[in-house]
């Protein structure tokens, strides 16, 4: 989302868009992105400095860390920027703060629900769904 600063009037802007969900791959292919991100910005020029108040909602699809069944995970995050002007400079690029911000906003550990029982170390059965007949629990 570049946006030319001499677009932002003194009432502000508001701008609505999409990033692309090929912007938001990963090297683990646990973590998908399913959706084009939907962006919703309002910008103020103040002097030198440009405020970006923004809303981003993303949609992906994560593995449960515990029992390792896939599911959608949706963020939604609200966020500002601000950007120090300089007198050479035309545009910013609210996409990649954006982007950066949501793929910082991934847990580390995902779990479906907070109760995930997980699979049984032994026999790897899902017991969310069965009840493990192992003697041995680790």
């Amino acid at each position: 989302m570049k946006i030319a600063i001499k677009d932002i009037p003194p009432i502000g802007l508001q701008v609505d868009g999409f990033l692309e969900k090929e912007d938001f791959t990963f090297d683990d292919e646990d973590i998908k992105c399913l959706a084009p991100v939907f962006v919703n910005a309002h910008l103020e020029c103040i002097g030198n400095v440009v405020s970006a108040k923004a809303s981003a909602k993303a949609n992906f699809s994560v593995l449960c860390g515990r029992c390792l069944r896939s599911f959608e995970k949706e963020i939604v995050k609200e966020l500002a920027f601000y950007y120090d002007l300089d007198e050479c400079q035309k545009h910013i690029e609210l996409g990649e703060d954006v982007r950066q911000e949501i793929l910082l906003d991934l847990p580390y550990k995902v779990l479906c629900s907070d109760d995930c029982k997980g699979v049984c170390l032994v026999c790897g059965i899902d017991l969310n769904e069965k009840k493990c007949s192992c003697k041995t629990t680790i």
